[in-house]
């Protein structure tokens, strides 16, 4: 038999960073990230659900008509549209395959465009505010993140409902177009030339120019 000795007993390491200079331990590193993700998911959600329910107090025009049935034509088979007039925006690498996928889901109804509107603004959201951030957690990117938040969560009513969320328009492309900024912003070394995205990500960019159009039968 033996004893042990008053303080030698060993403690379980403890979760939080301990003294000005020590680092979190990695479990703890993990859970924050598991709840930053977390809450990134719900946050979301949540966003889509209120755009939606703006989204449905604009009533559907010809746009929505037409691109619901342009998705539905390339879901059987006319991939590129044959017998269709195309116009300068054609919106083809945007918002027609987003809505081809919804309609997998949610078939071709005037709510499948309803959903596509809210999804979209959903990410052209949160893509700014993750733009705006920038990766770090200084008080400048608290304040670029509040400024993005404020300007992107809540468009104005009637007339801004329907120009940035219903309306088959521009806010489609810019969730491209912040994918990029993102991804030079998160993998471009500092102080160098920042690398050239991945040509998938521009791909839907020259399908919208700026200047207006759309598609007819």
């Amino acid at each position: 038999m033996g004893f042990v000795r008053a303080g030698t007993e060993t403690e379980p390491p403890s979760d939080e960073a301990v003294g000005p200079d020590a680092a979190p331990s990695p479990w703890y590193v993990r859970r924050r990230r598991f709840l930053e993700a977390a809450g990134f998911v719900v946050f979301a959600a949540a966003l889509f659900t209120v755009y939606l329910r703006l989204s449905r107090t604009m009533p559907e025009n010809s746009d929505q008509a037409n691109v619901l049935l342009q998705a539905s034509d390339m879901l059987h088979g006319n991939l590129l549209l044959h017998g269709w007039y195309k116009a300068d925006v054609s919106f083809y690498t945007t918002e027609l395959p987003q809505y081809a996928l919804l309609e997998i889901i949610f078939g071709v109804h005037a709510n499948t465009a309803h959903i596509a509107a809210a999804m979209t603004y959903t990410l052209a959201a949160l893509l700014a505010v993750l733009v705006a951030r920038g990766g770090f957690t200084s008080r400048a990117a608290v304040v670029r993140t509040a400024i993005a938040a404020g300007i992107m969560l809540a468009p104005q009513l009637g007339i801004g409902i329907s120009a940035l969320l219903l309306s088959v328009g521009h806010i489609g492309t810019s969730v491209p177009v912040l994918l990029i900024l993102l991804f030079l912003d998160r993998v471009g070394p500092g102080g160098t030339t920042p690398p050239k995205p991945p040509p998938v990500l521009g791909g839907p960019i020259p399908p919208d120019p700026p200047r207006e159009g759309s598609l007819s039968p």
